[in-house]
């Protein structure tokens, strides 16, 4: 502002205000987080200090939590605090660690299945990856276009999807035994 720098011992003061602000909020989030049915979680690397850092993500529809550590796997998990009391299904990448939270449900987040998919349709064009991609849009489209109470298909949309999911699953483990 105006030229000036800001002196450094003004601007650790004032984040310490800051973070003592938004203490109650982030606990408010923290804590409904943990009580939601469905919940997704990611993470991504960062630098802190020029050391590698993983900033962690836990959102809803309607929540989102960050928090930053400097371990990727477990530990880093439960220092943030909120996949260790979470007791609903977890939404996320295929990495191991959070499979080691065995007292939630687990689910695999279809982005990254795609990406996976078209890695298999790229390198080795394989058919079945680019059906299996397509049905899993038109299941996000299907469900996306449900009555939005609550957002379920007919017991009769399930079947096909299911039908045709095994049918395609089955065609990929046929080239790929």
């Amino acid at each position: 502002m105006y030229g000036h720098r800001p002196a450094e011992a003004f601007l650790q003061e004032s984040l310490q205000q800051y973070q003592q602000q938004i203490q109650p909020a982030l606990t408010a989030i923290k804590g409904r987080l943990k009580t939601k049915p469905v919940a997704h979680f990611d993470e991504t690397g960062m630098r802190v200090l020029g050391k590698l850092h993983w900033v962690r993500v836990a959102s809803t529809t309607d929540l989102t939590y960050y928090g930053v550590h400097e371990k990727r796997g477990q530990i880093g998990m439960r220092a943030i605090g909120i996949l260790p009391e979470f007791k609903g299904r977890a939404i996320h990448d295929h990495f191991q660690s959070y499979r080691l939270f065995s007292h939630c449900l687990h689910g695999f987040c279809n982005a990254h299945h795609l990406r996976e998919l078209q890695f298999i349709t790229d390198q080795y064009q394989q058919g079945w990856a680019v059906r299996m991609s397509q049905l899993l849009l038109a299941i996000q489209t299907a469900v996306a276009r449900a009555p939005t109470a609550n957002r379920s298909l007919s017991p009769r949309q399930c079947k096909q999807f299911a039908d045709t999911y095994d049918n395609i699953l089955a065609e990929g483990l046929a080239v790929n035994p």
